[in-house]
């Protein structure tokens, strides 16, 4: 699970690298920079699925003791020839050891004066006590859950003060609403229902299937009528485009990848990414309003404030000075398109379609150990098989092994002693004690 994590980090931080850089080369049009900057999000949603193995060539030292073992094992496994001897052998046998019969009554004094020797019984080792290891991925995904709950709590708090801050409305005046209707056939969205809010303290567009505009009674009798086109155009503009459904998506990715950078600067990218392509959007339908547009932006930046709207919720906060300057200059000088090439959305699949799946690297040994020809084969062959071996006189003088030379006067011995025992014997002793011969004995024969 760890190695598969740190493959999906590193695949999406590439893929966020690649299209900062794509972005500050090409400079591509504001909605395709959104739609790239939203699939670095929707690449943290999908997991690696699949694996595309590449072979590495490995050396190891262990490639050469394979085969090594190959080329022995067959050697190994084959028969001895078969040994032909062609002169006679000159083994003596091995002396066995002189019979001894012991009487009975030593052997009953033997067994009576037996003593037993009590071995303390070992002492039981005391129980070590062994710490289990702590299981730091468990730790891990229970803090990681904790943060997605929490996340996902934070939301839905949020969610609830908006509602209840949108649930005292006024009566809507019916020159905006026809002039939102006005705007929305130009535009070519369906007609979006606006409710004026007593206590909401910026404009808003919230609602995933059936999106609303949201106007705040401060402003609206703040600004003049013929300002309010152009922010209505920009409002009908987040609709048109779909923003909540992108922000729906955000809201996924930030409860599952609330700690990663990258979800944090791809969301902040984005976002900026959505208001300059609906400023496109406005100075396309009504080019004559640019500088209009641009002064009612400032005057709701310095209204407005910076509230904590849900995910799924798109206001007109107060942006900082670069941002503000930033948006001023691109609608009065710039000529961006307003919505993205066909080019973007394939080159957008195909980035997905090459992060999508994992890449596993598999070791490969550059020397693979080739098993030699089977032994099988090699007796079958009448031309190989082996011929008897002729050992002259010199060398048949062998001896045999020590183990079974020890062997056999052992067993030897043995038997000779188990008869004697049940004859009657006489010993004289010579300035011998009855304790040190029966200790010989026992140490040879085992009376013992």
């Amino acid at each position: 699970m760890t190695s598969l994590l740190i493959q999906h980090l590193i695949t999406t931080t590439l893929l966020a690298s690649l299209v900062w850089v794509a972005c500050r080369l090409a400079k591509p049009a504001p909605a395709a920079r959104h739609i790239l900057w939203s699939l670095v999000m929707l690449k943290l949603l999908i997991p690696p699925m699949g694996e595309v193995g590449v072979s590495l060539p490995v050396f190891t030292a262990t490639t050469a003791i394979q085969q090594t073992e190959l080329n022995i094992r067959p050697a190994l496994q084959e028969p001895l020839p078969p040994v032909q001897v062609t002169a006679e052998q000159d083994w003596k046998p091995v002396p066995s050891m002189p019979a001894v019969a012991i009487p009975a009554a030593i052997k009953s004094s033997t067994t009576s004066t037996k003593s037993t020797v009590s071995t303390p019984a070992e002492s039981e080792p005391a129980p070590t006590i062994v710490k289990a290891p702590i299981n730091w991925h468990v730790i891990g995904l229970a803090l990681w859950s904790i943060g997605a709950i929490a996340m996902a709590a934070l939301q839905l708090i949020r969610w609830q003060r908006f509602t209840a801050q949108t649930s005292v409305s006024a009566v809507t005046p019916a020159w905006l609403s026809e002039e939102a209707v006005t705007i929305a056939d130009r535009i070519g969205c369906n007609d979006v229902a606006i409710k004026i809010c007593n206590r909401l303290s910026t404009p808003a567009v919230a609602g995933v299937i059936k999106p609303r505009i949201l106007v705040p009674s401060a402003l609206l009798d703040r600004l003049p009528r013929e300002r309010w086109s152009a922010l209505l155009a920009h409002e009908l503009a987040h609709v048109k485009r779909r923003d909540t459904w992108w922000r729906a998506l955000e809201l996924a990715c930030g409860i599952v990848w609330f700690w990663n950078p990258v979800y944090w600067f791809a969301r902040k990218n984005a976002r900026d990414a959505a208001e300059h392509a609906c400023d496109a959007w406005v100075v396309w339908a009504m080019p004559e309003a640019r500088r209009t547009y641009a002064d009612s932006l400032v005057d709701v930046s310095e209204w407005a404030s910076t509230p904590n709207l849900p995910a799924t919720a798109i206001g007109m906060s107060a942006a900082s000075r670069a941002k503000l300057e930033a948006r001023l200059t691109s609608i009065v000088t710039g000529s961006f398109s307003r919505s993205a090439s066909r080019k973007t959305y394939i080159a957008a699949a195909l980035l997905l379609a090459a992060s999508v799946p994992g890449w596993a690297i598999q070791e490969k040994n550059s020397q693979q150990p080739t098993r030699p020809p089977s032994t099988e084969s090699t007796k079958s062959s009448p031309s190989t098989s082996p011929s008897p071996i002729k050992i002259s006189q010199a060398e048949s003088k062998v001896k045999p092994s020590v183990t079974a030379a020890k062997s056999t006067a052992v067993d030897s011995a043995t038997a000779e002693v188990a008869k004697s025992l049940d004859e009657p014997i006489t010993i004289e002793f010579d300035d011998e004690y009855v304790g040190n011969i029966l200790d010989f004995m026992s140490g040879y024969v085992g009376v013992n």
